[in-house]
């Protein structure tokens, strides 16, 4: 491992207060006196994706398609080789939601309530790997579960692997 310097050159968020850095700044410097359980509730998916499948995704899938796609914006839309950059993606309960539904909706309705891509849909490295795919990079892709910290300890592997 060597001590080269790794520097982020481009942000994307999906947070409670919006997509995009200006509403993440919005809640640090006017934070909402109270607890914030506010769910960020529907995103859209991107442009270049379908229906069908932003269908097959679940909503944390696509709000990792919104940040990744944010980030690279404001990155400036580098150039890359596909067989360097990867996708380190910090995640936690990512599918909570929606596990729990199918399971409520599985014991009420049986079998049949259960959709086909709901395995696919809800693991954990799922995001990960629709983003490496979408982008076609060929790079190591891994998800971190961390709790609370999933995102820095994301963050740590990633320069970790930038730096070998």
């Amino acid at each position: 491992m060597t001590d080269r310097e790794v520097v982020v050159t481009g942000l994307g968020v999906v947070v409670s207060a919006g997509v995009g850095l200006d509403p993440l700044w919005s809640s640090v410097v006017e934070p909402v006196d109270g607890p914030t359980h506010a769910l960020l509730g529907a995103v859209a998916p991107p442009d270049d994706v379908s229906d069908h499948d932003a269908a097959r995704m679940d909503v944390f899938s696509l709000y990792a398609l919104r940040a990744a796609d944010e980030a690279l914006a404001t990155a400036g839309h580098p150039e890359l080789d596909p067989r360097r950059p990867g996708v380190v993606l910090g995640n936690v309960y990512g599918a909570l939601p929606t596990v729990v539904d199918t399971v409520l909706r599985h014991h009420d309705l049986g079998d049949a309530a259960v959709k086909g891509p709901y395995g696919v849909a809800t693991i954990e490295n799922a995001p990960t790997s629709l983003l490496a795919v979408r982008h076609g990079l060929r790079g190591p892709t891994k998800a971190v579960v961390g709790a609370c910290a999933g995102g820095a300890y994301a963050v740590a592997d990633a320069v970790d692997l930038i730096r070998r």
